[in-house]
């Protein structure tokens, strides 16, 4: 995973080095990304708007395998179809906020997504902030086949507070990915942004959550809060991680780090 970012970045620099002016209409800019997408990866997609949010599904066949030999090649389809959306979005003269690009298998087992806010790109390219700080404002979702019909069919406007709630859950996942030490711990625990209300972020969280796992997850909760609530100033300023039970496992808020 750590692989994939660092490789879209850089990708994402040498195109944009190389980009000016309006080539792509806002009227025409579903198709158009349909059929860059085509020529690109020879793959069929389905482009949607939503408000100032864009979405692109694509399926991947080999997208559930278990064939390791096969995902070098699955990535690199991945990163072409996002660096498509990008080079569409930035090249219109659409008012596109938010990129939404998930890719599925025909049998909806799997689903990976990835979404972008256009502001974290231009900043990046004018070099406001740094490679790594891109990186990490990077939101990547991989979901089962409980929840792929869900994610595929719920297309909405992406409102900044969402984004910064479901980044925030995407990294706490990611340390099971990118970490061999946290892996071992909450590889069997998920977590997945509910929503918002009275200025609280709503995480579930889904798996085995013991005492050992706890106050690393409470940990991570509260530094990776503070950094995108900051970093965007987002509205809300206290997360509570709820079980499928409704009790809370979680409760982080900015005012814990000032007393």
């Amino acid at each position: 995973m750590k692989k994939f970012k660092i490789a879209f970045s850089l990708l994402m620099l040498g195109f944009l080095l190389t980009s000016c002016g309006v080539t792509y209409k806002k009227g025409e800019i579903t198709q158009d990304l349909q059929a860059l997408v085509k020529k690109e990866c020879g793959l069929d997609s389905e482009a949607v708007v939503v408000g100032r949010t864009l979405y692109l599904d694509i399926i991947i066949d080999n997208l559930a395998s278990n064939d390791v030999k096969i995902f070098p090649q699955i990535m690199h389809t991945i990163q072409t179809v996002n660096l498509s959306v990008v080079r569409v979005v930035l090249s219109s003269d659409s008012n596109i906020q938010y990129m939404v690009a998930t890719a599925f298998d025909k049998n909806r087992i799997l689903a990976f997504r990835v979404v972008q806010n256009i502001e974290d790109i231009k900043n990046y390219f004018y070099m406001r902030i740094s490679r790594s700080d891109y990186e990490s404002r990077n939101l990547v979702e991989l979901v089962g086949s409980s929840l792929v019909p869900k994610i595929i069919n719920d297309k909405h406007d992406i409102t900044k507070d969402e984004f910064v709630g479901r980044l925030i859950a995407s990294q706490i996942n990611m340390m099971a990915r990118t970490n061999p030490f946290y892996g071992t711990l909450i590889a069997q625990m998920q977590m997945y942004y509910i929503g918002i209300k009275d200025k609280e972020l709503y995480l579930l969280v889904l798996g085995v959550v013991d005492s050992v796992v706890e106050p690393i997850i409470q940990d991570a909760l509260q530094k990776n809060f503070e950094n995108y609530v900051n970093k965007y100033t987002a509205s809300f300023d206290v997360l509570k991680a709820i079980n499928i039970e409704g009790k809370i496992i979680f409760n982080v808020s900015i005012l814990n780090s000032k007393n």
